[in-house]
């Protein structure tokens, strides 16, 4: 990567206000952005899939779980759209790749979570929708993906702001594909701006570990049409499966068990 957009890409981290204790953020959350920081700055951001904190929170390799994940996406009905999207991973961040499935496992598994959510609502096409609106996002996968299987509307990503940094370096690779991405950093528990109506509502193992309170907020603010929700059953204190099937009786939509993870669930609508 040229050495100006490296330079660039530093000095905006560390402009970042700095990560400090909230009610708003889990406190594994606050260490694990803390972590980040320190390796946005230290560390080859071409080879970012590689860091330590990456690595831990963000990035599955090929294991049994992605292996039945990989299956299920060959043995479905979606298998040509889906295997588009996973040999369309570049190797921008140096992702650890299998020969067997022929991309990262981590590719696999988001391919999974989205197969879950077009099997429930028996998917046919992107065309009708014109927003996504993704709570979390990793480095920015998710909506790679979406984008890959035919996606062309907006999508708005609201995560901690290292991630979010971290999301447009990533996203801005796959121009023109994901200029529609859209990250924006969560900063003393406000989404901004956050749109009115989404077609679609996403949070892979985020919004499951938001404060109860936190959640409410977040989704009484949006009016979602569909949602793909994939949660742990517990997270610290938080009985998720009870909370979740709350929503359900608010929102819409079902509970189902992950067929990959075992202990979580999809909220899918």
């Amino acid at each position: 990567m040229a050495y100006k957009v490296i330079a660039e890409f530093k000095q905006r981290v560390a402009d970042l206000p700095e990560t400090e204790k909230t009610p708003f953020v889990a406190d594994a959350w606050i260490e694990h952005s803390k972590n980040l920081r320190q390796e946005m700055v230290t560390h080859d951001l071409d080879d970012f899939l590689n860091w330590p904190t990456v690595k831990a929170t963000m990035f599955v390799g090929e294991t049994e779980y992605v292996t039945n994940a990989f299956n299920a996406i060959q043995n479905s009905r979606y298998a040509t759209s889906l295997n588009w999207a996973l040999q369309a991973e570049k190797d921008y961040g140096n992702p650890d790749k299998s020969e067997l499935y022929g991309c990262s496992g981590n590719q696999v598994l988001q391919a999974a979570h989205l197969l879950e959510w077009w099997n429930a609502v028996k998917f046919r096409t992107w065309a009708n929708m014109r927003s996504v609106v993704e709570i979390g996002g990793g480095y920015g996968l998710m909506a790679r993906t979406i984008y890959s299987t035919g996606y062309g509307g907006e999508y708005y990503l609201y995560d901690l702001p290292e991630a979010s940094l971290l999301q447009e370096a990533y996203l801005v690779r796959h121009t023109p594909l994901c200029s529609g991405a859209r990250p924006y950093p969560i900063v003393a528990g406000r989404f901004t701006p956050l749109p009115q109506e989404a077609d679609l509502l996403i949070g892979i193992a985020s919004l499951s570990e938001m404060p109860p309170e936190m959640r409410k907020a977040l989704m009484g603010m949006v009016n979602f049409k569909h949602v793909l929700i994939l949660f742990q059953d517990k997270f610290y204190d938080v009985d998720n499966t009870r909370f979740f099937g709350d929503m359900t009786k608010k929102h819409g939509g079902v509970i189902v068990p992950s067929p990959y993870l075992s202990t979580h669930y999809y909220w899918v609508k």
